[in-house]
């Protein structure tokens, strides 16, 4: 089964809201502060993810990290709220274990995005969505195919 997962980086998502004054009251109440992805987290990240989906035979189809959030496009014959929850937890333990979050830090929301993609087209929109609709590429799995030498325009 494929399906879209997406989650953000703790107290981050909250930030785009458009009720401000929402914002600030999450802000203030947050038991930690926001957990932003930056390189060596994302590189981190990245590497734990294809790490994890490969011992377990679940293909991933489509990475894309970004410093607030993480979109996955997965073929797993797993639940997919297990696979992303134990894909949220390899990703923490490996980010504690390098030191580039500490052991109290909330590292992800706690809510994420479940959606099935039952049709082809279903799935090729999502890997489109999450390889060229993120803005500048981050942290991107596969990587877009390079021109062959030789192949240049006249």
């Amino acid at each position: 089964m494929a399906v879209l997962l997406t989650w953000s980086g703790f107290a981050l998502h909250p930030t785009i809201h458009e009720d401000q004054a929402l914002v600030r009251w999450r802000v203030k109440r947050a038991k930690s502060q926001p957990f932003t992805l930056e390189a060596p987290h994302r590189k981190l990240v990245m590497e734990t993810i294809r790490t994890y989906c490969g011992k377990r035979d679940w293909l991933i189809l489509a990475l894309h990290i970004r410093p607030t959030h993480i979109h996955l496009v997965l073929d797993t014959h797993a639940d997919p709220a297990r696979a992303v929850g134990a894909v949220k937890s390899a990703c923490t333990a490996a980010l504690r274990a390098a030191r580039l979050a500490g052991p109290n830090d909330r590292i992800w929301a706690d809510y994420r995005n479940i959606r099935n993609l039952k049709t082809p087209l279903s799935i090729a929109a999502a890997v489109y969505y999450v390889l060229n609709q993120q803005g500048s590429p981050m942290e991107v799995y596969p990587q877009p195919a390079e021109p062959l030498v030789g192949d240049s325009e006249p």
